[in-house]
């Protein structure tokens, strides 16, 4: 297994998590603290990978790869900015069938295979919605935005509410719980000590529930490095 993954946090990730990385470089149109996030740069549906057309041209190689392993990549071309919302373009929750994400924004590439492959498409007023939510399985999730809470629960899928204040992101007031971990074969990895997470109990209870497990893969504050997005 390997994992498109911000080039910041890969000192010692596949020692600690056994997946390796595929290091992305920063996009020199996004703002620079997300610049080389997974979920800024990167969405996978099913076979297809989807990222911007020039940053795939820069990056060519570590594409190359997913291409080796089966996937399709799509380059997409949307007008990219590092100005809101002209930075989402890819920033979309995959869980299930489904697709939660700022829908008018979305690039079309990655629009028009979804539908092609049968999700359904559903709107949220939180443009960064898999920056700000970890989706632990199909029918689980962790978020601390209100939107996108509800839009997940409207779908019957179970919902841990919590503050992510405390999660740090250079730049920025704070962190979202999306970028601060990934989900893996029952394995939840955070870029930090979760236990410094303000819910962490909430968190532990509903992954206890799940029968899986939490794993810190850094000391001290849980960072948001922009989760990361798993090939097998």
């Amino acid at each position: 297994m390997k994992a498109f993954l911000n080039i910041e946090a890969c000192k010692g990730f596949t020692e600690a998590t056994g997946i390796e990385v595929c290091p992305l470089r920063p996009y020199k149109k996004l703002d620079l603290p997300v610049s080389s996030h997974a979920d800024m740069l990167i969405n996978i549906i099913e076979e297809n990978i989807f990222c911007y057309e020039d940053y795939y041209w820069d990056n060519k190689e570590i594409f190359d790869i997913a291409e080796k392993n089966g996937y399709k990549v799509i380059k997409c071309t949307p007008p990219v900015s590092s100005q809101y919302p002209h930075d989402i373009g890819l920033n979309a929750l995959v869980m299930d069938k489904r697709i939660f994400g700022k829908i008018d924004f979305l690039s079309t590439e990655l629009k028009a295979i979804a539908i092609e492959k049968g999700y359904e498409l559903i709107n949220v007023n939180q443009g960064y919605t898999a920056c700000t939510t970890l989706a632990l399985d199909g029918q689980n999730a962790v978020t601390a935005d209100v939107s996108v809470k509800n839009a997940l629960e409207s779908c019957g899928i179970k919902v841990t509410f919590i503050r992510e204040q405390n999660i740090k992101l250079p730049g920025y007031n704070t962190g979202f719980i999306g970028g601060a971990g990934l989900v893996c074969d029952g394995k939840i990895f955070v870029f930090g000590n979760a236990e410094t997470l303000l819910d962490y109990s909430k968190i532990k209870a509903h992954v206890d529930a799940l029968e899986m497990s939490i794993i810190s893969i850094l000391s001290g504050d849980v960072v948001d490095f922009g989760g990361a997005k798993l090939i097998f």
